[in-house]
């Protein structure tokens, strides 16, 4: 957030605060009664003094690098299955178009030899 205490806030920034506060209730850090009410202060807040105001008290939470480890492991599942389909269906297409080309090619050979 800016330095600023009187510097008007956007829907963005009253959405980390909110996000802040959801992560301390769901760590047990804010109880329920806590947690609306500053749910509620934190959509209503102006500016950034305010919002500052209602985290003061809470932790930064901790910097995230990437994406969750599970949703991460979700997207090359399917990524990872589907290259592998893409592999075996050009494998299955060149071992018959070489089956075909083989005895094709022989029996035109021998037809060609005769």
């Amino acid at each position: 957030m800016g330095t600023n205490r009187w510097i008007r806030v956007s829907d963005q920034d009253r959405q980390c605060v909110v996000e802040l506060l959801s992560e301390a209730y769901a760590v047990g850090r804010l109880s329920r009664e806590e947690f609306d009410e500053r749910f509620a202060a934190a959509y209503s807040a102006r500016t950034y003094g305010e919002l500052r105001d209602l985290t003061a008290d809470l932790p930064l939470p901790a910097a995230r690098t990437g994406l969750p480890s599970d949703i991460v492991a979700s997207r090359r599942t399917p990524q990872s299955a589907s290259r592998r389909l893409i592999g075996l269906l050009i494998w299955t297409f060149f071992v018959l178009v070489l089956a075909a080309r083989l005895a094709g090619g022989t029996c035109i050979y021998n037809q060609l030899v005769i």
